[in-house]
């Protein structure tokens, strides 16, 4: 998918949940995680961590030490 695309996407979805809806998202790109109020961390087929927004820093290292 190209640039452009995923940040239309990005914006129907904030818009969606701006007026109360609520979204699910796949992802392996740390970024897409800073669009979440919500951090799930699969590795291996199983749940090996969870976040709140607030506890992740742009570089995602919370994250990452979880999947080695």
């Amino acid at each position: 998918m190209d640039v452009g695309a995923k940040e239309e996407i990005y914006d129907l979805i904030r818009t969606f949940v701006e007026r109360g809806g609520s979204a699910v998202l796949m992802s392996a790109e740390l970024s897409e995680t800073m669009m979440c109020d919500r951090i799930l961390v699969l590795a291996r087929g199983r749940i090996v961590g969870h976040f709140e927004h607030d506890e992740v820093d742009a570089h995602g290292d919370a994250i990452l030490s979880l999947c080695h």
